[in-house]
């Protein structure tokens, strides 16, 4: 038996080990589905219809798209992430009202240059006894 598990970006030459294996050995991640199903995506395919458990979701590597994500959002601050990162590398809260209005699109531009960027809504409530499902 096999867990796959891995940090991203997923390495190719694992996943084609794991492919030559796959019909002689149970693999617990199904390969197909590490490579279509990104793990910061993933989540916004669940039903929360009113957003309590996951946040507003937008991904993009367009500047202004983001800047004007940021500027429209209900919401104070949002949390950025780099798609393909993990372990809390490349994760900056960015503020409407931060004390330079350029620090916000430095961050963003900064960011989209190198990478497609993921853009949460901060939730701000998370409630006492959460539960999931309907």
């Amino acid at each position: 038996m096999i867990f796959m598990r891995a940090n991203p970006p997923l390495d190719t030459m694992a996943l084609n080990f794991l492919d030559s294996v796959r019909d002689d050995t149970f693999i617990v991640n199904d390969i197909d589905g590490l490579r279509v199903a990104n793990n910061k995506l993933y989540t916004t395919s669940l039903p929360d219809p009113n957003n309590e458990f996951i946040p507003v979701t937008h991904v993009s590597k367009n500047r202004e798209y983001l800047e004007r994500v940021l500027e429209e959002s209900p919401n104070d601050r949002m949390i950025m992430k780099p798609l393909n990162g993990y372990g809390g590398k490349g994760v900056i809260l960015v503020e409407k009202k931060a004390p330079s209005p350029a620090s916000s699109h430095y961050l963003i531009s900064t960011l989209v240059k190198t990478r497609t960027t993921s853009f949460y809504r901060t939730i701000s409530k998370v409630p006492k006894k959460a539960t999931c499902g309907s």
